[in-house]
C-alpha cells in the first residue's frame, strides 16, 4: 500500500466534500474540547499507589463529579454556601495527617511492589573462577 500522496486531499474532498485542512482544524477543536474532560477524569480519579485523588491532595478536599450535580446525592442537597466554608476550614486542619497517611499508603505500595519484583529474582551464588557473560 503506497503512503500519502499529493492526491489524496483532492480524492477526500471530491468523496466527502472535506479540504483536509478544514478536517485538520476540525479535530484540533475537538480534541481541545475533550482534553478538559479527560484531566478531569485524570485529575478526580484515585491513584492505586496513595489511593487518593491528584485533586484531593492538592486542594484537600473531594472533588465533586459532574454526573453528582446533575442528580441529587447527600453531597450535592446538603450543599449550602455558609456551610462550606466552615466545612473547608475544618478540613484545613485535618490535611497534613491525610498527606501523611497518604505517604504511609504510598510506602506499603512501593514495599509490595518490591516484594512482588524480588519474587521472580533467582539468586545465583558466584564462587572465584566462574565463568560470567559480560555484554561489552
Amino acid at each position: 500500500m503506497a503512503g500519502p500522496n499529493w492526491m489524496d486531499s483532492i480524492v477526500l474532498f471530491l468523496k466527502e466534500d472535506i479540504l483536509l485542512e478544514e478536517k485538520f482544524e476540525a479535530n484540533k477543536e475537538k480534541l481541545v474540547e475533550e482534553l478538559s474532560y479527560v484531566l478531569w477524569t485524570y485529575r478526580t480519579t484515585a491513584r492505586r499507589s496513595i489511593g487518593e485523588t491528584p485533586f484531593s491532595m492538592t486542594y484537600g478536599a473531594k472533588a465533586v463529579i459532574p454526573l453528582e450535580i446533575g442528580f441529587p446525592t447527600l453531597r450535592t442537597s446538603s450543599f449550602t454556601l455558609s456551610n462550606n466554608d466552615e466545612l473547608l476550614e475544618r478540613g484545613l486542619d485535618l490535611v497534613e495527617e491525610w498527606r501523611e497517611n497518604a505517604m504511609v499508603q504510598l510506602a506499603y505500595y512501593q514495599h509490595k511492589l518490591k516484594q512482588h519484583y524480588d519474587s521472580n529474582v533467582k539468586l545465583w551464588p558466584l564462587a572465584p573462577g566462574d565463568l560470567v557473560l559480560r555484554k561489552v
